[in-house]
């Protein structure tokens, strides 16, 4: 099962105004990555959420982060990086990394647990990538888009294949087509349908489907991103 990124799904706080740098970053990776309109609306929203765009806030403990990263002290979210690092820790033991680096918390436009990140590279020559990667913006978006991905194939998703439902398996599967969970993303303070509002979108997004991503190669994809941040 994947285990959410973090607990603190929407808590971003400040965001900058519609058209910041995180934003403007965001769409131009997007587009160099192919996704179409709604993957980006979708990546805006989310990081809205996350990180209020801001790629460089970390939820955890200063344990194993970078010293350059904004830390909310969040001891959960350090113990839930922990747990995806220690399930499949025997793929990065040989990497040089120390397990602090995998297990700080979370990091990052949409605050990925770094386990669960650089699970987008397994069995490729970026397997070894740095944890630290899910703070830089190429690496992150790859790392996302796979995430995502991987939440597609859930029979839970299939059933309720709508962007609240993506947004609800984010927070962790174990929730998703729960229907708290999805009117939670409608209505929900600061939940998907508001951050949809606030950067100028319609709310009817959260219960609209989720487009087919473009088939990539993780690898290619991060050389391609490499050449826009």
């Amino acid at each position: 099962m994947l285990l959410m990124k973090s607990d603190g799904d929407d808590e971003g706080g400040s965001m900058p105004s519609p058209g910041g740098e995180g934003q403007e970053t965001i769409r131009a990776l997007a587009q160099a990555a192919g996704l179409d309109q709604s993957w980006t609306t979708f990546l805006e929203a989310a990081a809205a959420g996350e990180s209020g765009f801001n790629n460089l806030v970390a939820r955890g403990i200063q344990n194993g982060a970078p010293d350059w990263a904004k830390i909310v002290v969040r001891q959960h979210d350090a113990d839930k990086a922990k747990i995806a690092y220690d399930r499949n820790k025997e793929k990065y033991e040989d990497c040089g990394w120390s397990a602090a680096r995998y297990s700080f918390g979370s990091g990052g436009w949409w605050q990925m647990l770094p386990a669960n990140g650089v699970a987008a590279f397994w069995d490729t020559s970026e397997e070894c990538i740095d944890p630290w990667a899910v703070f830089d913006p190429g690496p992150s978006l790859v790392m996302m888009i796979s995430y995502a991905k991987r939440i597609t194939r859930y029979s839970k998703f299939k059933s309720e294949p709508t962007w609240g439902n993506l947004r609800v398996g984010m927070r962790s599967v174990s929730y998703l087509g729960r229907e708290d969970e999805l009117e939670r993303q409608r209505t929900g303070k600061n939940k998907l349908g508001d951050r949809l509002e606030q950067l100028g979108y319609s709310r009817s997004f959260v219960d609209q489907q989720v487009t087919s991503l473009p088939n990539f190669d993780p690898v290619q994809l991060l050389r391609t991103l490499e050449q826009y941040a």
